[in-house]
């Protein structure tokens, strides 16, 4: 699976890019696609200090994006971009 996700904002508001490709089970992939396209964000552009995350994912011909805030951001999603950093 391809992944590109943006992290924008935070009180230094230094943007961050993750970028790349990783393998995962079909069965993890098709719920983290699944996640992002049964969200709709709500974004307060007011909020300065809080992370933005803008999150595309891409399975063979399947392709879902969406954006979240520090405090929308799904617990699977979340860890997804931990096992990314931490790789």
């Amino acid at each position: 699976m391809k992944y590109k996700i943006e992290i924008e904002g935070g009180f230094a508001g230094i943007p961050k890019q993750l970028v790349g490709e990783i393998s995962l089970e079909p069965e993890k992939s098709g719920n983290l696609i699944c996640i992002l396209r049964k969200t709709v964000p709500q974004i307060n552009n007011a909020v300065r200090d809080m992370l933005i995350y803008k999150i595309e994912l891409e399975d063979g011909s399947v392709v879902a994006q969406s954006e979240f805030t520090d405090s929308s951001l799904p617990m699977e999603l979340r860890k997804f971009i931990d096992d990314i950093k931490n790789n």
